[in-house]
């Protein structure tokens, strides 16, 4: 994959889920830095039954947000609303 082919992904992936019926408020497209891979990362963040679960290029799996250890979340996006996230001090 060339550099910049998660931000493709990830748009599809939340574009993929709004027409399987996923409001916009359950979505999230999440920048931030992967430690594993060694650089900046785009995922998809899918809100189901209260769980914030992940959905990454790398594989097929959807993974508990709370499980992820490699991942810093930098900010976030919505349709209408976007975050900046800093680590606890």
């Amino acid at each position: 994959r060339a550099k910049g082919d998660c931000e493709d992904f990830a748009a599809a992936k939340y574009f993929a889920l709004r027409e399987l019926g996923f409001k916009s408020d359950q979505l999230r497209l999440v920048v931030g830095f992967d430690r594993a891979r060694g650089g900046a990362h785009t995922v998809t963040l899918a809100v189901v039954d209260g769980q914030a679960m992940m959905l990454d290029i790398g594989d097929d799996a959807v993974i508990e947000v709370a499980s992820v250890t490699e991942f810093d979340p930098l900010y976030s996006v919505t349709e209408s609303a976007g975050w900046l996230h800093r680590k606890a001090a």
